[in-house]
């Protein structure tokens, strides 16, 4: 089983795997540190995605987001957007 997408909630992170979601009591910069050697990429201040799981990439104006393998749409900052055009120019 892995995460694909870890997501922060005030003091909790919603981590969604392939088998479901679930919603624990837990830092987000400590579960950062915890998938620090996975394939994956913090996108947001609040998110972070497993490279193989995105599906693909869509803009709507400035904004961007990114459509996961099990139908999670994950927003991209402005900050991220050129790692994520080299992330998905890389997988694509």
């Amino acid at each position: 089983m892995q995460i694909l997408v870890i997501k922060a909630e005030e003091h909790y992170v919603r981590i969604t795997t392939s088998r479901g979601e679930e919603l624990v009591l837990y830092r987000f910069s400590n579960a950062l540190a915890d998938v620090a050697e996975e394939d994956g990429s913090r996108v947001h201040r609040s998110y972070w995605v497993r490279r193989c799981a995105v599906v693909s990439r869509r803009t709507h104006g400035k904004n961007m987001e990114l459509l996961m393998s099990n139908g999670v749409v994950v927003p991209v900052s402005r900050c991220y957007h050129e790692l994520v055009n080299k992330m998905v120019r890389v997988q694509g």
